[in-house]
């Protein structure tokens, strides 16, 4: 399949490439530099868009002509979601290689012409962006990352890549695991209810209190089908799940399955804060830029030869006339 947008998780496929081996960081960027020319661009469509997507790291001092210049992270940029909580991915262990390798990579498609785009910011993490991003775009979209985070913008016409191109994830795939379709409500109340041990987020209905509650999860289960079924977005799901009346329902025949949750919850929050738990875990999982304009973190610029042969300089230490040992065009 050919794809009109391919959007790349930079850290995702950092890790994949360097897949436990001992390597430098010019290897790496090599890894990653090809992996986008030679093996991308084979399923793009001739006047598609590739999207490389980043996290935001630490500045480091780049090695490149004054006239050269490139926005980076500083390090005192601090974490919206650890506001939230200070455990967010607190178990998360980073690569020695992973800041210089993803500021190479930054460095080297910046000056590549707008049919390559890098979106960063200094607040917000990759994830933030898909969902936005992913609104704006027509066309089949490959969304490469085996972060299934970003399973949540699958569609009729979006694919997850988290194995290879040509196999990619569908909203078929995802129900075959998951047994709902994906929309971005239902996959952040699966992450709330569920928890994440990659990003060390607990589940909410694995609190103390509420494990022992044995129809919790089914329950959750339920919820999490009527609103992927619905379409309804997670803040009308929150607003409509935080007005329920507990003296309205409580002697309510036929309760609806946000009502049994509501109920489930709200006994046992009486000793632990279960419904707090979830309202937290939605707020780390939803995107920060949820329906927000994200074009001031979309970078691109004109094919620069004299930028690009700094560029190649200051990676490798190479003259500007070749390119991995080869004369470049």
């Amino acid at each position: 399949m050919l794809y009109d947008n391919i959007i790349i998780d930079s850290a995702n496929l950092f890790y994949r490439l360097q897949n436990n081996s001992t390597t430098t960081v010019v290897e790496l960027t090599k890894k990653m530099i090809d992996f986008v020319n030679d093996e991308t661009k084979k399923h793009l469509k001739e006047n598609g868009t590739i999207w490389i997507v980043f996290d935001p790291i630490s500045r480091n001092k780049l090695n490149e002509e004054k006239s050269f210049h490139i926005q980076t992270y500083s390090k005192s940029t601090s974490s919206i979601r650890k506001n939230i909580n200070k455990n967010y991915k607190a178990k998360r262990q980073y690569s020695p290689f992973y800041a210089k390798t993803i500021e190479n990579v930054m460095k080297y498609f910046a000056y590549r012409g707008e049919k390559i785009k890098e979106i960063y910011s200094q607040t917000y993490e990759a994830d933030d962006f898909i969902e936005p991003l992913v609104k704006t775009l027509s066309g089949n979209i490959a969304l490469v990352s085996n972060d299934e985070d970003w399973s949540k913008a699958i569609s009729e016409t979006c694919f997850l890549i988290n194995r290879g191109y040509d196999e990619p994830w569908s909203k078929k795939d995802f129900f075959e695991k998951y047994k709902f379709m994906p929309t971005p409500a239902a996959n952040i109340l699966y992450k709330s209810f569920f928890g994440d041990k990659s990003d060390n987020i607990q589940g909410c209905i694995f609190m103390k209190k509420a494990k022992f509650m044995t129809n919790i999860r089914k329950t959750c289960l339920n919820v999490i089908r009527d609103v992927s079924e619905s379409g309804i977005s997670i803040d009308d799901f929150m607003h409509n799940f935080e007005h329920i009346s507990y003296l309205d329902i409580i002697n309510k025949e036929n309760k609806t399955n946000t009502e049994l949750l509501f109920l489930e919850f709200t006994i046992a929050s009486q000793k632990e804060g279960v419904l707090a738990k979830m309202k937290q875990n939605v707020h780390l999982v939803r995107s920060l830029l949820d329906g927000k304009d994200i074009s001031k973190y979309i970078h691109w610029n004109p094919e620069n030869e004299k930028f690009n042969d700094i560029i190649r300089q200051s990676i490798y230490g190479l003259d500007g006339k070749t390119w991995f040992g080869k004369v470049s065009v």
